[in-house]
């Protein structure tokens, strides 16, 4: 996934639904060392899904939203620098459980053979297997992509005491689209735990109503000006 991030651009984004809300997280900016992700969450109730303009939404302060979350991270280890909360107007701390997409950022995939991937319907007993393959769907600018095309690769998560040790987690990547870095479908598979994650829409050239760099702890700021001083 690091990789799939070395071709976007500031303004890239998804929308993705999950548990009653909307997540809309886009690109702030990216350097050669960081890459900086804002993610603003809204509940389902609040917008009209085939009316809503989500880069005007944004621009007007993203009315109705419950959270908005800048994410700073190391473009070579992907580890997470730092998070900062608009909603709370602070820092937060996330332990790594709370740290899904900079840990799946950080793990090998795998592509997956059409063979191997997701079909439609019910294989029928002894029969050879002619299932088209199972794909989500692609939304791009509001718009449905018909017939849309994916390569699905899969990430296996460290057996580390959390609720995804060693799952297997699904990934999705629209084939039209190999510069765009954000997958359309995530899914989680293991025998005790199931997380879906589906995009609803997605695109470029979002401007976010904040802008700027990721604010600074006050210490951070500090001293950063004492090592400037002669």
């Amino acid at each position: 996934m690091q990789e799939k991030f070395a071709h976007a651009n500031a303004g890239d984004f998804i929308v993705t639904a999950q548990e009653g809300h909307y997540s809309l997280l886009s690109i702030r900016s990216l350097t050669d060392k960081t890459l900086l992700l804002e993610e603003i969450t809204v509940p389902c109730k609040q917008i009209h899904l085939k009316t809503i303009d989500w880069k005007k939404w944004a621009a007007e302060e993203a009315p109705g939203h419950t959270s908005w979350t800048l994410y700073e991270i190391d473009r070579t280890s992907g580890e997470l620098i730092e998070c900062f909360s608009y909603s709370k107007n602070g820092w937060l701390y996330l332990d790594s459980s709370e740290q899904f997409l900079p840990r799946l950022m950080r793990l090998p995939l795998e592509w997956v053979p059409s063979t191997q991937r997701k079909k439609i319907g019910h294989k029928a007993a002894g029969e050879v297997d002619r299932r088209s393959l199972w794909n989500p769907p692609l939304v791009v600018e509001g718009k449905k992509v018909t017939k849309p095309a994916f390569d699905v690769f899969n990430a296996h998560w460290p057996d580390d005491g959390s609720k995804l040790a060693t799952c297997v987690i699904e990934i999705y990547y629209a084939k039209d689209q190999p510069d765009f870095p954000f997958p359309y479908w995530v899914e989680v598979h293991s025998p005790h735990y199931t997380f879906k994650m589906r995009t609803v829409d997605s695109g470029h050239h979002l401007v976010s109503s904040k802008n700027g760099p990721m604010p600074r702890k006050p210490s951070v700021i500090s001293e950063i000006t004492r090592k400037r001083k002669p």
